[in-house]
């Protein structure tokens, strides 16, 4: 009998010693509730009971805290042994994403730099889903990409950045007859290509139009005389007139 109760004493003992690791969550994030919950402790049995010193035991592991600050918790298990935690909760510092994109062109992709501050470390950083270092600058095709930063408090903060691809898109079609609209030849992104050489072609061959270096839009003339409604044709070498990388050949149609 003596043997029994000395097992059951010392099963007992070791539940009051091994308690001495506390799980918890916290949420402080600045301008947020700060939320705290008890996860686990180890060594001791459930159902668990918490309570911040001096106040009333529960058994819901949530707790709303009213500020930063040192809180002493207790934990009481289900065998009554109690274990004392102090917690400090401080408010994470604001996330802030840095970043900055730099559009391609048809020849090469875009650019995006970034830098994150703030927030309480070890600190998540992902884009689109990868994780990423929290600084750096690496090259992405054109497309729409999510920056999601979260720290060791569940404070979180994402940003949205766009990389547009700028390749030469020029209009099909202008209306050149004084009305304001469409009276000019556009071509989409064709500033970023300070060398682009444009030429344009009647039905028979015959150069209607050309321009080396910066684009100014045509206005549908030839010799300041209009030139009639139809289909015309252009070739665009964005790199310039001896380069062919990247050339552009194309159909386009004067309404009057």
């Amino acid at each position: 009998m003596k043997s029994i109760l000395f097992a059951l004493l010392f099963c007992f003992i070791s539940i009051i010693t091994s308690a001495n690791e506390v799980f918890y969550t916290l949420k402080a994030c600045k301008g947020e509730i700060i939320l705290l919950r008890f996860d686990s402790v180890s060594g001791f049995i459930p159902p668990l009971k918490y309570a911040i010193l001096g106040d009333t035991f529960q058994s819901n592991p949530n707790f709303i805290l009213p500020a930063e600050g040192i809180y002493n918790f207790i934990v009481i298990d289900t065998f009554g042994q109690q274990f004392l935690k102090s917690i400090e909760v401080l408010i994470s510092p604001e996330i802030n994403i840095q970043a900055e994109a730099k559009n391609g062109n048809c020849n090469t992709d875009g650019e995006i730099s970034w830098q994150i501050n703030g927030g309480i470390p070890p600190i998540i950083t992902t884009l689109n889903n990868e994780t990423i270092s929290s600084n750096g600058n690496q090259s992405f095709p054109a497309g729409v990409y999510t920056f999601r930063v979260e720290d060791s408090q569940l404070c979180s903060r994402e940003r949205r950045i766009r990389i547009e691809s700028q390749c030469i898109e020029p209009y099909t079609a202008f209306s050149p007859n004084g009305d304001g609209l469409n009276d000019l030849w556009e071509i989409k992104y064709i500033e970023f290509y300070p060398d682009a050489w444009v030429e344009v072609f009647d039905r028979y061959g015959r150069t209607v139009f050309k321009s080396q270096g910066a684009y100014s839009p045509w206005d549908g003339k030839l010799n300041g005389t209009n030139l009639p409604s139809g289909n015309y044709y252009f070739t665009i070498l964005p790199e310039g007139r001896t380069k062919t990388e990247g050339i552009i050949n194309g159909s386009l149609v004067i309404l009057r």
